[in-house]
Protein backbone atom coordinates (compact mmCIF):
# COMPACT_ATOMS: atom_id res chain seq x y z
CA UNK A 1 0.00 0.00 0.00
CA UNK A 2 1.20 3.49 -0.77
CA UNK A 3 -0.39 6.91 -1.22
CA UNK A 4 -1.34 6.15 -4.86
CA UNK A 5 -1.94 2.40 -5.08
CA UNK A 6 -2.99 -0.64 -3.05
CA UNK A 7 -2.82 -4.42 -3.57
CA UNK A 8 -5.57 -6.54 -1.99
CA UNK A 9 -5.92 -10.28 -1.58
CA UNK A 10 -8.29 -12.58 0.18
CA UNK A 11 -9.53 -16.09 0.71
CA UNK A 12 -12.73 -17.34 2.22
CA UNK A 13 -15.38 -20.04 2.30
CA UNK A 14 -18.45 -19.80 0.08
CA UNK A 15 -21.89 -21.35 0.15
CA UNK A 16 -24.20 -21.36 -2.86
CA UNK A 17 -27.89 -22.26 -2.85
CA UNK A 18 -30.14 -22.16 -5.91
CA UNK A 19 -33.88 -22.80 -6.02
CA UNK A 20 -36.09 -22.83 -9.13
CA UNK A 21 -39.75 -23.62 -9.67
CA UNK A 22 -40.33 -24.85 -13.23
CA UNK A 23 -43.34 -26.16 -15.07
CA UNK A 24 -43.51 -28.41 -18.13
CA UNK A 25 -46.52 -29.24 -20.26
CA UNK A 26 -46.82 -32.94 -21.02
CA UNK A 27 -49.83 -34.38 -22.86
CA UNK A 28 -51.78 -31.18 -22.25
CA UNK A 29 -51.12 -31.34 -18.50
CA UNK A 30 -48.75 -29.02 -16.61
CA UNK A 31 -46.27 -30.76 -14.34
CA UNK A 32 -44.41 -28.60 -11.77
CA UNK A 33 -40.92 -29.35 -10.49
CA UNK A 34 -38.89 -27.85 -7.67
CA UNK A 35 -35.15 -27.76 -8.45
CA UNK A 36 -32.67 -27.18 -5.62
CA UNK A 37 -28.85 -27.13 -5.63
CA UNK A 38 -26.37 -26.53 -2.81
CA UNK A 39 -22.58 -26.44 -2.84
CA UNK A 40 -19.69 -25.50 -0.57
CA UNK A 41 -16.41 -24.11 -1.83
CA UNK A 42 -13.83 -21.39 -1.54
CA UNK A 43 -13.13 -18.08 -3.23
CA UNK A 44 -9.69 -16.55 -3.83
CA UNK A 45 -9.48 -12.80 -4.48
CA UNK A 46 -6.71 -10.57 -5.88
CA UNK A 47 -7.05 -6.85 -6.59
CA UNK A 48 -5.08 -3.77 -7.53
CA UNK A 49 -6.35 -0.24 -6.88
CA UNK A 50 -5.03 3.15 -8.01
CA UNK A 51 -5.88 6.63 -6.77
CA UNK A 52 -5.70 9.72 -8.98
CA UNK A 53 -6.67 12.84 -7.04
CA UNK A 54 -10.28 12.39 -5.89
CA UNK A 55 -10.98 9.29 -7.99
CA UNK A 56 -10.01 5.63 -7.69
CA UNK A 57 -9.81 2.73 -10.14
CA UNK A 58 -9.76 -0.90 -8.98
CA UNK A 59 -9.15 -4.08 -10.95
CA UNK A 60 -10.25 -7.29 -9.26
CA UNK A 61 -10.13 -10.99 -10.12
CA UNK A 62 -11.68 -13.88 -8.21
CA UNK A 63 -11.32 -17.63 -8.59
CA UNK A 64 -14.30 -19.67 -7.39
CA UNK A 65 -13.52 -23.25 -6.40
CA UNK A 66 -16.64 -25.35 -5.92
CA UNK A 67 -18.53 -27.96 -7.98
CA UNK A 68 -17.64 -25.92 -11.06
CA UNK A 69 -14.42 -23.91 -11.03
CA UNK A 70 -14.62 -20.49 -12.70
CA UNK A 71 -13.07 -17.01 -12.81
CA UNK A 72 -14.70 -13.65 -12.14
CA UNK A 73 -13.32 -10.24 -13.11
CA UNK A 74 -14.32 -6.73 -12.13
CA UNK A 75 -13.42 -3.11 -12.71
CA UNK A 76 -14.60 -0.46 -10.25
CA UNK A 77 -14.50 3.30 -10.67
CA UNK A 78 -14.75 5.21 -7.39
CA UNK A 79 -15.64 8.86 -7.02
CA UNK A 80 -16.18 11.13 -4.00
CA UNK A 81 -19.65 11.57 -2.57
Amino acid sequence: QSKWHMVTYGFGPMFKYSHFEVGLTESGKEINYSLDDMSLGAVFDLGLAFRTGKYALRFNTKYYWEKTKYWGFGITFGFPF
